[in-house]
């Protein structure tokens, strides 16, 4: 996500990931666990990417932008859409849609407040 590359995971149990470049530039990502432990390793890396950088990544669905909002919420307090929208994008170079911003901000008002269901 940083890189702005898009990949795609092939292969993702609790054991094992295998991802690729989504745009067949010839990336390739293979790690597993180590023992027992919640450590990963990297087995096999072939090559960099050749492909240029996704502004519109699909990486970064709602769950991944609540994590990141839940922290931003902690210190700033409410952020409307076009903040979110704008924080992400200055951040990490991603564009997001505002529904995608708004329900990421739902899902991190959530987690950190709760909802009446829980109350």
């Amino acid at each position: 996500m940083l890189n702005g590359k898009e990949v795609k995971f092939v292969k993702n149990d609790h054991k094992r990931m295998r991802a690729v470049c989504k745009r067949k530039c010839g990336f390739l990502i293979m790690v597993s666990k180590v023992g027992g432990k919640q450590t990963f390793r990297v087995k096999t890396l072939v090559g960099g990417h050749k492909c240029g950088r996704v502004f519109g990544n699909k990486n970064a669905n709602t769950d991944w932008i609540a994590h990141v909002l839940i922290y931003r919420f902690m210190n700033v307090g409410l952020m409307t859409m076009n903040q979110i929208i704008d924080e992400i994008k200055k951040t990490y170079s991603v564009g997001i849609t505002a529904w995608r911003a708004g329900k990421a901000k739902q899902i991190a008002m959530d987690s950190l407040v709760g909802d009446e269901q829980h109350q």
